[in-house]
């Protein structure tokens, strides 16, 4: 909702990652949670931090990503898709 301005349902979550921001201190430490989600929306509403988006196939996000840890997420969400 933050980044897109669309609701979401979760299906499951995929990964949970731990980093810091900057020194290791309790104010910099994140932990994240990527998601399953499904939604029906087709209206984005972009935060001051985007300019821009684009629809496309889990297929097609592969062959765009380049962070090791965003590609392997979505390589288990293509596998495990079929199977939910």
């Amino acid at each position: 909702m933050e980044e897109s301005g669309i609701e979401v349902e979760i299906v499951k979550p995929i990964s949970i990652y731990h980093i810091f921001r900057g020194e290791k201190t309790a104010e910099n430490e994140l932990v994240g949670i990527i998601y399953w989600v499904k939604t029906d929306a087709e209206e984005i509403r972009l935060s001051e931090e985007h300019t821009k988006y684009k629809w496309v196939t889990p297929e097609e996000a592969l062959a765009l990503l380049e962070k090791p840890g965003m590609k392997r997420d979505m390589e288990v969400f293509v596998r495990e898709r079929d199977n939910f």
